[in-house]
């Protein structure tokens, strides 16, 4: 096979086309989010080669968490596909130092990303960061700061980091190109690794999504780990609101939920700490709540259903007895539940409400915490479903006149 034919082959990845069209646009920040055996990182290594022949007097930092992980992946692919164009003599090594310089002044460096210091040394043209979720925020911060032209990271989605959080909420969407990939985007895997990889569905749906499909993890033991999202709250016939006081430490949520071809809908209304009663009655009143909608609150708080009953508020306090949260838990599983995308403290409370976890072992007890637009969701579809079915609650028919 001659070399033209070899190189071809080994530059076409969709990595390396995704590359291609950022350079070429000048893109800031190139973001690869991909699961196992993807070819993320041999695509940005071909990149990297790309660049470094291309560039003449380029310096491009690859940078991971530590040496032995960057020899065990970068290292060792820029060095296979370096034999494999044959341009292994136009190359000086520095074995010591893990840098690569080219016939045409071009620097590849390779080093750890473990001490601020390392960070804060000399400026470079680009910046490729492996694995960048394994990469502390104060380090990346200062290598990206020093990086004159472009920034490339990859990284397995099994949690949010610094990308999502920091970075991304910084910049404008054309400062960056993002491109998810799995083992299908990688057509030099044997079918004995593509079994392997496809059977983690047997194994654990959370490690297949991430892993397979190349999809954000979900927290171990979450307790809503599937919630839809729908643009708005659909017309439907009966609709309750669910209401869970806070005030100091706490927010005081509340929530509108309806039944629509048997599943629940919901919106978030009200997500707000140190609101009086009467400040949810003008939280209310401004969103065009009626005065006679049914609201469901925490009968806990007694003092504040009265206080927004004497406003005028329709307003009960929710039924609880034993065992009244995994009861409520499971009702919202059976119907399963879509809430609007402008929804985004329910939406987060969502990726965080979880079952308490001890010694490793997931235990069937919820945490006290990122529940409270659940709380007031429990509430209402309490009431809900009382309402459209003949069915007793915890072995309590519900006969209550409320009205």
């Amino acid at each position: 096979m001659s070399q033209k034919i070899q190189t071809q082959k080994i530059r076409e990845t969709r990595v390396t086309r995704r590359n291609k069209l950022a350079f070429e646009n000048d893109t800031r920040y190139i973001v690869h989010q991909g699961g196992t055996r993807s070819g993320k990182t041999f695509g940005n290594i071909i990149s990297i080669f790309h660049l470094a022949t291309s560039n003449p007097k380029v310096l491009i930092s690859v940078v991971s968490e530590n040496i032995p992980h960057l020899k065990r992946g970068a290292i060792r692919d820029f060095e296979t596909i370096m034999y494999a164009l044959g341009i292994q003599d136009q190359i000086d090594r520095n074995k010591q130092d893990n840098t690569y310089t080219f016939s045409n002044g071009s620097v590849v460096e390779f080093f750890a990303a473990d001490n601020e210091g390392k960070a804060r040394g000399s400026a470079r043209d680009y910046l490729f960061v492996n694995e960048a979720n394994n990469v502390k925020w104060e380090i990346f911060y200062q290598l990206y700061i020093r990086t004159k032209q472009q920034v490339m990271i990859d990284y397995n989605p099994s949690g949010e980091f610094w990308w999502h959080k920091k970075l991304r909420p910084s910049i404008d969407g054309n400062e960056y190109l993002f491109t998810r990939t799995t083992y299908k985007d990688n057509p030099a895997l044997s079918p004995a690794i593509i079994k392997d990889i496809e059977n983690l569905i047997n194994v654990d749906e959370n490690l297949y999504r991430i892993y397979a499909e190349g999809k954000m993890g979900v927290i171990q033991g979450l307790i809503f780990p599937v919630v839809g999202k729908i643009p708005e709250y659909p017309h439907v016939n009966s609709t309750i609101i669910g209401l869970d006081f806070g005030f100091t430490n706490d927010p005081t949520a509340a929530v509108e939920v309806g039944l629509q071809e048997g599943k629940i809908k919901g919106r978030e209304l009200i997500y707000e700490k140190g609101l009086t009663n009467s400040d949810i009655s003008d939280r209310l009143d401004s969103l065009g709540i009626l005065k006679s909608q049914l609201i469901v609150a925490d009968s806990a708080e007694p003092k504040s259903i009265e206080e927004l009953s004497r406003m005028g508020w329709t307003v009960v306090g929710a039924r609880k007895g034993k065992d009244s949260i995994n009861w409520g838990i499971q009702r919202i599983k059976e119907y399963g539940i879509d809430v609007t995308t402008s929804s985004l403290n329910w939406s987060k409370e969502a990726k965080n409400y979880k079952y308490v976890s001890k010694d490793g072992e997931v235990l069937n007890k919820p945490i006290d915490k990122f529940n409270h637009c659940w709380d007031a969701c429990r509430y209402g579809v309490e009431r809900l479903i009382s309402n459209t079915s003949d069915s007793n609650w915890m072995g309590v028919g519900f006969k209550e006149d409320y009205m």
